[in-house]
């Protein structure tokens, strides 16, 4: 009778902690592409992706613009829609604006090494006072991309599963998150994210979320720096 007492009050504590364990899951994948969505989404990049656009007149992929209004035509044109820019992330391909035009995926670098910081954890207490309850415990997480819902029409790239990436590897930007803190509730959540777009391009906002009626919401975002 002891050793059937003792095996069902173990099989209750696993239940139990894999149903926490699940629970824990759902929210951290909820906050993540909650703010996914707020910074890089947008009603423009959903649905389904626009069929790729005919090629103006005697172009092709290497044609190079000599001068800025023939640039500036050609990007405002609604037929580019599907054209980017090619532009390093440290450096700055624009010469004379002669600019070089590719027809390539919009994709983002995807990266989570990032820590939240006690002096992050300080900033928003200090800017919010004795409202909420910051005890906040730390989860450290490798997120996968497929956490991430409506990625919208960008290929998303895990920068865990590269060994190097090279400087001229073609993307819109690099993204970054911390590790999510949580206070004893799991009902109050911090986070800091930034963006990378461009060697004179990027920003870094802290995000205060609390769950009500079940869903995740931001309720304060504090831009930490903007390049």
């Amino acid at each position: 009778m002891k050793k059937q007492t003792l095996f069902s009050f173990f099989l209750f504590v696993i239940i139990t902690l894999s149903s926490c364990s699940e629970k824990n899951s759902r929210d951290e994948k909820e906050i993540l592409s909650l703010i996914y969505n707020t910074k890089i989404g947008n009603q423009e990049h959903f649905g389904s992706p626009p069929p790729v656009p005919p090629l103006p007149p005697d172009f092709d992929k290497l044609n190079e613009f000599g001068s800025k209004e023939e640039a500036k035509q050609a990007l405002l044109s609604e037929d580019w829609t599907a054209y980017v820019a090619e532009d390093s992330l440290y450096e700055n391909r624009v010469e004379a604006w002669k600019m070089k035009m590719r027809a390539v995926p919009r994709k983002i670098l995807f990266n989570t090494a990032t820590q939240i910081s006690e002096y992050y954890k300080e900033m928003i207490k200090e800017s919010l006072g004795p409202k909420y309850d910051l005890r906040f415990l730390e989860v450290s997480r490798h997120w996968k991309v497929s956490d991430i819902d409506n990625q919208g029409n960008y290929e998303i790239l895990d920068l865990h599963d590269f060994d190097e990436i090279k400087i001229d590897t073609i993307h819109v930007g690099i993204m970054q998150f911390s590790n999510i803190g949580f206070n004893q509730n799991r009902d109050i959540a911090i986070l800091y994210s930034d963006w990378n777009c461009g060697s004179l391009c990027g920003g870094g906002h802290l995000f205060l979320l609390q769950k009500e009626r079940g869903n995740w919401k931001i309720v304060e975002s504090m831009n930490l720096w903007v390049n």
